[in-house]
């Protein structure tokens, strides 16, 4: 069921997804519109580097038909997470035009992520009924198996192991309890021994 959601909420991402390839490049961050993707790229690695290790996430803008937030991971390392349907995130790289292009890549690389999702799901299928026909025939190795636990039940009797487990037990709680009784009545004053 989770790859199943996974492939619906793919499919209704790439369904609002804006292209902002080439000169229709446009990012919506807090009240401006930003047309550049350096600067666009700048102001998402500042807001990572306020936001680095604080285990915080903040919504800072809109891009391609996704809202935009900035986290930070449990490693402490900052990340873009695009939000509509599915998650899509990538990290904050060293350089602003490094951060805009991970950004476009999740944004035009959704395709990609659609089919490698739909053949993880067609191989989850195929081993599932794989392994049910396995599950439906005989165990190789039923008889040897029986063969040797009834070895084993004799070897047990034989050696007459659960006899003399069962007896050290007793004898072990006989001795703890008459040691304790007689550390008790040392205790109590009694020096008659």
């Amino acid at each position: 069921p989770r790859m199943e959601r996974r492939l619906e909420a793919l499919r209704a991402d790439l369904a609002i997804r804006v292209d902002t390839r080439g000169d229709r490049f446009v990012i919506e961050l807090g009240t401006d519109i930003v047309t550049e993707r350096g600067i666009a790229g700048e102001l998402l690695n500042r807001w990572g580097d306020r936001l680095r290790s604080t285990g915080m996430e903040r919504k800072v803008g809109r891009f391609a038909g996704f809202d935009v937030f900035i986290g930070s991971t449990f490693v402490g390392e900052a990340q873009v997470v695009l939000k509509a349907s599915a998650l899509h995130s990538t990290r904050l790289q060293p350089t602003a035009v490094g951060t805009m292009r991970s950004v476009e890549h999740l944004v035009n690389s959704l395709e990609d992520s659609l089919a490698q999702t739909e053949n993880n799901l067609t191989q989850c299928h195929r081993r599932s009924e794989d392994l049910q026909v396995q599950a439906g025939q005989p165990f190789e190795y039923a008889d040897k198996l029986a063969a040797l636990a009834l070895r084993q039940q004799e070897l047990v009797a034989a050696l007459d192991l659960t006899k003399g487990q069962a007896t050290g037990s007793l004898e072990a709680e006989a001795t703890e309890s008459a040691t304790t009784s007689e550390a008790t009545s040392l205790h109590e004053g009694d020096w008659s021994w």
